[in-house]
């Protein structure tokens, strides 16, 4: 979603992690509203979510399912219908701000995209609602539901009390989402109508508006009453002094010697207008200089000193062979050690080290089967000619991570990332690697956690 970090995945992940589920929260850092007014903004999310998909579920040996909420919505939906290679088992959607006239039929059964489809709506999500007056290529499927079902495969529930993010609570994912995910049935939303009109409180509420409207009016009637008198009583005293301007003139020269003088005695003989005229010098530069300060640079530093890591097991890659199986592990490792300010005093520079180690074992079919010789050439292929124990390959990239400052947003920074050492499983990365990367946004957790995208890292000293 827009003007969000996505915080609901956090509790997400536990419900899933406990009925056997791999989550990967994905974020894309802090989308600010006037963003989802920009195609451009839009069409950038698009791709970074087609990179996403490709770096980590093209190859997987199980089609993902996904879960996306609000501008999450949007920006699925617009991969799919553009990359038709972009395939799910089951997807999720809640807030929808997706055209009600998305084409699931073609996308769910003619090119295959998803094996089905849960659109969770609320009767009373505004957001949802107004967003196809803003957005072009949007609309209120996260209130009224899509109009096409395609033939059964798009379940709709249709919460009549549900706002734009009411579904982010415990229940709903263990008896709606985690069936689903399942392929079991959904529980159904019975609607229990509406609870009446209190008719005193509209009596009150009409009451109080009339009076505020009448108040309004008089205090606007007398207000415009002064505006007309100040204008007959300026135009009265301009006209005084066009009659006076001949001794205004005269009179010129000895009231400019005179004026040093008295400028001088009132600021020394009033104290009080001194220490206010003192107060306004000092805090004025102050707060022009609050972002991107040293003291903001300072405070930074003493959150982020230290070393911060994330540590992450991927599911084991299996190829199966004639006499056993080739199975890969993949271990990524991500380290920042953060020591030192920025030379201008405008940011916090760390360390980075990104290394991703893959360990290699071949699993034969049954146990004595190498060493009746079955299986020892798809062994050596498997492992690439090394011994079992040293058969692992290695990549990392190494570089300079730099934290800015200024913040517009408590608790979230922008930062880069430069690359200056890089390698590919033995052999040097190409040179469009090598360099700076986008900007990113660091997320404050707590004291002992930030998340970059969907990096959380822990604090190790």
């Amino acid at each position: 979603g827009i003007r969000t970090t996505g915080d609901w995945q956090r509790e997400l992940t536990d419900v899933l992690t406990q009925h056997g589920f791999r989550h990967v929260p994905l974020g894309f850092g802090f989308f600010k509203a006037v963003s989802l007014l920009m195609p451009w903004s839009r069409a950038r999310k698009v791709e970074w979510f087609r990179r996403i998909y490709s770096d980590k579920f093209a190859d997987a040996e199980r089609l993902p399912s996904v879960v996306a909420h609000s501008f999450g919505s949007y920006i699925v939906t617009k991969a799919m219908l553009k990359y038709d290679d972009i395939r799910f088992d089951k997807m999720i959607l809640c807030g929808s701000i997706v055209s009600r006239k998305y084409p699931w039929s073609k996308v769910l059964t003619q090119r295959g995209q998803a094996n089905a489809v849960l659109n969770e709506a609320g009767g009373r999500d505004m957001w949802a609602g107004i967003v196809e007056w803003l957005v072009s290529d949007a609309g209120s499927s996260g209130v009224s539901g899509f109009e096409d079902a395609a033939d059964g495969r798009l379940t709709q529930l249709i919460h009549e009390r549900h706002e734009h993010s009411d579904y982010f609570y415990r229940q709903n994912f263990e008896k709606r989402w985690v069936p689903f995910l399942s392929g079991e049935a959904v529980q159904k939303v019975i609607p229990a109508g509406d609870d009446g009109v209190n008719w005193k409180f509209a009596f009150t509420a009409t009451v109080v508006v009339i009076v505020a409207a009448i108040a309004a009016t008089i205090a606007f009637s007398g207000a415009l009453r002064d505006r007309i008198r100040d204008g007959f009583d300026f135009d009265r005293s301009a006209a005084n002094a066009t009659k006076g301007s001949a001794v205004a003139t005269a009179q010129s020269e000895e009231g400019a010697r005179e004026t040093p003088r008295t400028t001088t005695a009132a600021t020394s003989s009033n104290p009080v207008a001194g220490a206010e005229t003192e107060k306004a010098r000092t805090e004025i530069p102050e707060k022009s200089a609050s972002k991107g300060s040293s003291a903001d640079a300072d405070r930074l530093y003493g959150y982020l000193r230290g070393v911060w890591s994330e540590n992450i097991v991927l599911p084991d890659r299996t190829e199966a062979m004639k006499d056993g199986r080739c199975v890969r592990k993949n271990t990524v490792s991500k380290l920042i050690e953060f020591d030192r300010i920025g030379d201008k005093g405008e940011s916090v520079l760390g360390k980075w080290d990104h290394s991703i180690v893959a360990h290699i074992e071949y699993v034969p079919t049954s146990e004595g089967a190498l060493a009746a010789g079955i299986g020892r050439d798809e062994m050596n292929v498997c492992l690439s000619g090394k011994a079992p124990d040293a058969a692992a390959e290695m990549s990392y990239e190494r570089g300079i991570f730099i934290v800015f400052s200024e913040s517009d947003f408590a608790d979230q920074y922008d930062a880069v990332l430069k690359i200056e050492d890089c390698m590919l499983i033995d052999k040097e990365c190409p040179s469009h690697l090598y360099g700076e990367r986008d900007m990113v946004v660091l997320d404050k957790i707590s004291d002992t956690r930030f998340r970059i995208g969907n990096s959380m890292f822990v604090k190790q000293f």
